[in-house]
């Protein structure tokens, strides 16, 4: 069982009750006791780690919320494809963008879970409909590894075989 105490800094708790605290005490990875250092030794003895703080404040539950603007400005101009069940949906989806894309042009989708549909991959063949659109589609699962498929035209060009 990993212990650790954190001192020597202002802690903030968000606690009204408790608003800052001297120290706190964490056993595998959960905050287990928050006072004072006398208080914080008493609960936790003698752990395994203990982090100085040498002054610099602990806020919980601050996250860096930040946004890659020009990643996110980009998507917002692609097919919303995450959490649709069906994959005649997702086509649904994607023949309606297509309806308001001017010929010729990019056509992209992202967020697709395959797994939502059994387990069916997409292919060219899905996207066939579409020879005067260059359309691709991209999405991910779980934390990483990220999937595309393409349309005729993207394998014409690029040979089926060129993924960047």
């Amino acid at each position: 069982m990993a212990t650790m105490i954190v001192t020597n800094g202002p802690i903030y708790t968000l606690d009204p009750q408790l608003p800052r605290v001297d120290a706190i005490g964490i056993r595998d990875g959960v905050v287990c006791v928050a006072g004072s250092r006398a208080d914080v030794d008493a609960v936790m003895g003698t752990p395994e780690y203990t982090l100085d703080l040498q002054g610099h404040a602990v806020i919980p539950g601050l996250t860096d919320a930040h946004v890659h603007i020009i990643s996110h400005g980009l998507t917002l101009r692609q097919v919303a494809l995450d959490g649709i069940a069906d994959f005649e949906t997702v086509l649904g989806k994607i023949a309606a963008a297509h309806a308001q894309t001017p010929g010729n042009s990019w056509l992209q989708g992202f967020g697709w879970d395959h797994t939502l549909w059994g387990g069916r991959w997409p292919t060219a063949d899905d996207l066939a409909w579409s020879p005067s659109h260059h359309v691709a589609q991209r999405w991910t699962l779980g934390m990483g590894e990220p999937h595309s498929t393409a349309n005729r035209w993207y394998h014409q060009r690029f040979g089926g075989t060129r993924w960047w």
